[in-house]
């Protein structure tokens, strides 16, 4: 059925809704006078207090029946998926929807206090799976504009004012969404500056003019840090401030001398700065890639991860070479107990990278341990201390039997608010997410036509994604030595035959 024909029958049935709210007015107006002549009789006063309660309720149930009609949208057609009603559980959760109907659950104040708090969060991790971000806006700007009445003059006084309160709650709940999406979500701004320029003509014709002036102060903060400042959208008028400073006075000094820092390198550099720098590179390396690219399946192949997935696989890259530059550290040593030496300050660096919760630089550092090659070495691990020994033990079934990422070390880690910085394993939470995409194909037997969207798929992704989002957003507080992160960006992979030839040469086979 066309839009326009929808909007005829609409209109019908809005009239005939405000017949029967002018009627419960004027019983509230009646009511009203009548209540003023019992002055004794309290219980025929509470039964008219009632009365006029039943009738609220009624007016109220009459204003629900009818919003639905003044709230069309022309894009919205009874064809179109996308107007589809979503499907919701025995709590009222969101289980299946349209992009249209994820919007109105997250413009839904109670729904996003109540019903599901995290929702939002999950949504904004999740949304690049199905829709990029300047459709996302399009559609908030849509339903923005779905729940203006402003336009309507020939509404009753009551109703009006009515919808009115319904539209500023909804209204506040997209400006919070703005204010979420930019301040949680800089990449998605520092990716599209067309976006930024959309948001920033949106604030000046439609938010300020409203009154929504404190909220655009708030956005305008956020548009700063997210860019430093908009030089880069010269046709706008809006003066932006300077982006406040990171604050430096706690930052640890690197354990050498400054005068020393040039001639620093990895193999001599102490253990626990070693730590400290590779946490660093790590770190950097993960706060360059962006949420579409876990969620592409790309990055298991490293030719088409180096096009589709270019940031995924510089931190995969990464993580290879340094575990081959572990590796032949060992193996190019000829002495067998310097040998031993050298294993066990790789053991040592891969608990000092797990205390700095550098978990993915402990993955790539075990990585080297375990491999055969090393592993082999016989008489060279007997002259290994124990005790460290035993660290090493330790570390490797803590990895093992805590698949997620984070070898089970601090569960807050997990949390939104966390202020710890970290590095994940990103491997294995790359690996989550394949497996839980896998299943959803595997079990949708939807056509691309009538799909709508598995909320339930957008929350098992978010519960992996937000462990990458969380930790782009908290910052080591320690002081980069230039000369060892350019070292660390150089290594490169020692071949496999060259190492195997190492590793003989340590212990001939018998």
């Amino acid at each position: 059925m066309a839009y326009e024909e929808r909007q005829r029958e609409a209109l019908a049935k809005y009239e005939k809704a405000l017949d029967k709210l002018s009627i419960k007015e004027s019983e509230l107006a009646a009511l009203g006078k009548e209540i003023n002549q019992y002055t004794v009789d309290i219980e025929a006063k509470r039964q008219l207090l009632q009365d006029i309660a039943d009738a609220k309720a009624s007016m109220q149930l009459l204003i629900s029946e009818l919003t639905p009609y003044v709230d069309l949208s022309p894009s919205e057609s009874s064809t179109d998926p996308a107007a589809r009603k979503g499907e919701y559980d025995m709590h009222g959760l969101i289980v299946r929807g349209s992009l249209w109907n994820l919007i109105e659950v997250l413009t839904d104040e109670k729904y996003c206090t109540q019903v599901d708090k995290s929702f939002r969060q999950t949504f904004f991790l999740t949304y690049h799976l199905h829709s990029p971000p300047h459709t996302v806006y399009e559609t908030l700007i849509k339903r923005w504009r779905s729940r203006d009445f402003t336009q309507h003059a020939s509404l009753a006084k009551g109703l009006k004012k009515e919808l009115e309160r319904q539209a500023h709650l909804t209204h506040k709940c997209i400006v919070d969404l703005f204010l979420y999406w930019t301040d949680f979500f800089i990449q998605d701004w520092q990716l599209e500056a067309a976006l930024v320029s959309k948001l920033i003509e949106f604030m000046n014709t439609v938010l300020i003019p409203q009154g929504w002036k404190k909220e655009v102060e708030e956005l305008r903060k956020n548009l700063i840090s997210c860019l430093g400042s908009l030089a880069l959208l010269p046709s706008q008028k809006m003066v932006i401030g300077s982006s406040a400073k990171i604050s430096r006075s706690k930052i640890p000094s690197p354990l050498l001398p400054e005068s020393e820092e040039k001639k620093a390198s990895l193999e001599t550099l102490s253990l626990v700065e070693l730590a400290r720098q590779l946490a660093l590179h790590f770190h950097s390396l993960l706060c360059k890639v962006t949420l579409p690219e876990l969620y592409s399946a790309t990055w298991k192949s490293p030719k088409e991860a180096a096009k589709m997935a270019p940031n995924i696989h510089r931190f995969l890259d990464f993580s290879e070479r340094f575990t081959s530059f572990c590796t032949r550290r060992i193996l190019k040593e000829e002495d067998t107990e310097k040998r031993a030496r050298l294993i066990e300050g790789t053991i040592l660096l891969a608990s000092h990278s797990v205390e700095s919760h550098n978990v993915a630089g402990a993955a790539a550092i075990l990585k080297s341990l375990v491999n055969p090659m090393v592993r082999r070495l016989d008489q060279t691990w007997t002259e290994v201390d124990p005790k460290i020994q035993q660290r090493f033990q330790d570390l490797a079934l803590r990895q093992n039997s805590a698949d997620d990422g984070m070898m089970g070390m601090d569960m807050e880690l997990k949390s939104s608010c966390t202020s710890s910085p970290g590095v994940p394993n990103l491997e294995v939470i790359l690996r989550h997410i394949d497996t839980i995409l896998s299943e959803e194909r595997s079990n949708s037997t939807e056509t691309h036509e009538n799909l709508l969207l598995s909320c339930t798929l957008l929350r098992k992704l978010s519960s992996q994604a937000v462990l990458v989002y969380v930790h782009q957003r908290n910052f080591y507080r320690l002081h980069s030595v230039p000369t060892i992160q350019a070292q660390l960006s150089s290594l490169k992979a020692v071949p496999l035959d060259q190492l195997q030839e190492l590793s003989l040469r340590c212990q001939p086979p018998f």
